[in-house]
């Protein structure tokens, strides 16, 4: 038997009938424009499953919300099964209604005075469907690990120069020619320095006015 299938919108129930699969339901907004239009294949769909129904049939109401229209064709379906019933066929309708809603819940409990099913009147919850996301989700690079001695060292500011002659911080580096160095490095070698080759740079301290190679 072939599936009937309608997809649901703001006005309109989402519909399954599936014989193959055992599905059987409704569920969603039903506010159609021409409600008689729209259910008329539904109850076309159970004339002839009726005809050879399952063993047992398993009908599924989700409903959020239905207009009076609705409601009345909507007992049609229920008039439906319980046709179906009455031919010796198991027939069971679960009656979904959204938590504290007590207008569809009190309408499944009028229905059910008026068609003689088995039954049951369910609470559920409504989760809102959140809107698909569609910008692109940034990704966080994860940085290098690094020790805790590492951060330390970096936290620790470097140390400042002082005057190797006067203990003073007072340090100006400062360009020199070549011939000033190599006087600066016999001098540390006569104090007794290891002699080093000489940079290009070297400091002078602002208060007592010496110079020594930055090496």
């Amino acid at each position: 038997m072939e599936v009937l299938r309608v997809e649901g919108g703001e006005d309109r129930p989402k519909v399954v009938l599936d014989k193959e699969n055992n599905i059987f339901e409704i569920s969603g907004r039903s506010i159609p424009e021409d409600v008689t239009e729209f259910f008329n294949p539904i109850l076309d769909w159970l004339d002839v499953y009726a005809q050879e129904p399952l063993e047992e049939t398993v009908f599924n109401f989700k409903l959020e919300y239905y207009n009076t229209a609705s409601s009345r064709l909507l007992l049609d379906v229920l008039l439906k099964l319980e046709d179906i019933y009455k031919d010796n066929h198991k027939v069971f309708v679960n009656w979904y209604y959204p938590q504290n809603d007590g207008d569809i819940e009190d309408g499944g409990k009028d229905y059910f005075e008026l068609v003689k099913i088995p039954h049951a009147i369910l609470p559920r919850e409504v989760v809102t469907a959140k809107p698909q996301q569609t910008e692109p989700v940034e990704q966080t690079v994860s940085e290098p690990a690094v020790s805790a001695v590492e951060t330390e060292e970096q936290k620790k500011e470097p140390e400042k120069p002082k005057c190797p002659f006067c203990g003073s911080e007072n340090i100006e580096k400062i360009e020199e020619s070549n011939f000033v160095q190599k006087v600066a490095d016999v001098f540390k070698s006569l104090m007794g320095s290891k002699s080093e080759e000489s940079g290009q740079y070297v400091y002078k301290c602002g208060d007592c006015g010496k110079k020594w190679d930055e090496k």
